[in-house]
């Protein structure tokens, strides 16, 4: 297993799946049972980026809000998610208010 090619690296170098197959399993008999298209598509949102920014905490959000706007940008496909100091606001006036009903029901 430890001589076993990195997937990534098999695709950089051009190897088709099958090829890929062929070479991760080398000395395996195996055959290919069905083919389909496969095409990569990112799961980023504004709403995970919105879990994000609530996961870094207000203080280090609020340091950046002071260079202007708050922007993330996804490394996979590019996009990028712009935030001004009213919506930050809002996004962690609503998470205090979530914490504040949990605390009051325990």
């Amino acid at each position: 297993m430890a001589q076993i090619k990195s997937v990534s690296g098999l695709i950089d170098q051009g190897l088709s799946p099958e090829e890929i197959l062929k070479e991760i399993l080398e000395g395996f008999r195996f055959r290919i049972l069905a083919e389909r298209e496969v095409s990569y598509q990112c799961q980023c949102s504004r709403e995970r980026t919105r879990n994000l920014l609530v996961s870094m905490g207000r203080k280090e959000i609020q340091e950046i809000l002071e260079e202007g706007q708050v922007e993330v940008k996804c490394h996979f496909c590019g996009g990028v998610y712009c935030y001004e100091k009213e919506e930050i606001d809002k996004l962690f006036d609503k998470v205090k208010d979530i914490n504040e009903k949990r605390e009051n029901k325990k």
